[in-house]
């Protein structure tokens, strides 16, 4: 699934706008046929740089997504 996503359709945590690419995440892979209680599992590859590093030091991971992205 991480192939569908292309580098500029991440977040990087810094100087982008975290609720435009949270759509762009849910959009592709609600086309890709992916269940809402599925994208915990896909939510760290709409994440680069500093939102990545977040992600993985508060171990976001085991969180469910609505928790997780509003860490985020």
């Amino acid at each position: 699934m991480a192939k569908i996503y292309i580098d500029s359709q991440k977040y990087n945590g810094v100087s982008e706008s975290f609720d435009f690419k949270l759509a762009i995440f849910e959009d592709i892979y609600r086309r890709a046929g992916l269940q809402p209680n599925g994208y915990i599992i896909t939510f760290p590859t709409m994440l680069k740089r500093l939102a990545q590093d977040h992600y993985y030091n508060y171990t976001l991971s085991t969180r469910i997504y609505l928790d997780t992205y509003t860490y985020i």
